[in-house]
């Protein structure tokens, strides 16, 4: 009977053994702890990157040209990050395109209280030139606001909305943008009620801060690899979409959100409306193209489809794999 036994638990190690060498290793960078990178934490959480066989590992890498790169170099497989890092790596020769997308981070244009004309004001962005630059200066114009003109802009050098809120409460700026959860925090802590000018999302001003991005080597030679990724992905999506709760308990545990409004707000702001096939969106490549031309006229008259690929998510989607997870 003791033999029996051992024999059995070595089985049983054999078994295991087996299975983990059959799971295919990957590695995916993320660029903020924000609601635009729950599925990656829902797949881990779920074990759905086990389920379509990859041994996944989670990177932090808080800088666009950092974790380019590392995708570069081959130390990464993946990026979650903003597009525009891989737009302007993709125009300057590197080997690296957008294969698909989370979506936006939402943003609204926010004054003091008791600011609702900005004409003649100063409002705050984080340096010229950048994604959160760009959406401020479109934004102004559909408030028939000429930047630089009809209101002053400062660059603040900041690039977390929660600061530059903070700054704009201390009297340096009359508005700026940030994220539905950068507002109710400064909100919260500062105990006032901001003005919230514009929704960028109602206005189409969309950004490529949800984007995922990989080496045209690994598009074209391991397409397994990414359909397994978006694959477990998808099915985060879908279980997120259903069980909010997990969902919720989950922000908590990655972003330190204890506040029950908190966890609503980045739930509502991301997953919320995060849309269920993350094919990357062309309107947010050409608006992001847009933008990097502003300061690089080399890029005026490049075409979204120059840097992104959604074929992988394409093919997905005429299997009717999306289909299934309803």
């Amino acid at each position: 009977m003791q033999r029996i036994v051992a024999a059995m638990v070595l089985l049983l190690f054999q078994q295991v053994g087996n299975a983990s060498a059959q799971l295919a290793p990957i590695r995916i960078a993320y660029a903020t702890t924000s609601g635009i990178r729950l599925p990656l934490w829902i797949a881990e959480e779920a074990k759905l990157y086990e389920k379509y066989g990859l041994d996944a590992t989670l990177i932090h890498i808080p800088s666009g040209n950092t974790a380019i790169s590392a995708l570069v170099s081959g130390e990464v497989d993946i990026i979650s990050g903003s597009g525009s890092a891989t737009i302007v790596a993709a125009g300057r020769g590197l080997p690296v395109v957008i294969v698909g997308s989370f979506g936006s981070t939402s943003y609204k244009l926010v004054a003091n209280p008791g600011v609702f004309d900005l004409r003649g004001k100063v409002v705050g962005t984080s340096r010229i030139g950048s994604t959160t630059d760009f959406g401020l200066r479109r934004a102004l114009m559909r408030l028939g606001l000429t930047p630089d003109k009809d209101v002053k802009i400062l660059a603040t050098g900041l690039g977390e909305a929660d600061k530059r809120i903070m700054l704009m409460l201390q009297g340096r700026m009359d508005a700026t943008i940030g994220s539905p959860e950068s507002i109710l925090a400064a909100e919260t802590q500062a105990k006032v009620k901001l003005e919230t000018l514009a929704d960028l999302d109602e206005m189409k001003i969309y950004n490529t801060v949800g984007d995922l991005s990989t080496r045209s080597d690994v598009l074209k030679n391991r397409r397994d690899l990414l359909r397994q990724f978006f694959m477990a992905c998808s099915e985060a999506i879908a279980i997120g979409k259903k069980n909010k709760p997990l969902v919720l308990k989950i922000i908590g545990k990655q972003m330190k959100v204890t506040d029950r409004k908190r966890l609503e707000v980045v739930y509502d702001a991301s997953l919320g409306v995060m849309p269920s096939k993350p094919y990357a969106r062309e309107e947010a490549v050409q608006l992001e193209l847009e933008s990097i031309a502003f300061t690089d006229a080399t890029f005026k008259n490049k075409k979204p489809g120059d840097f992104m690929d959604s074929s992988i998510v394409a093919e997905l989607d005429r299997r009717g794999f999306f289909a299934q997870l309803q």
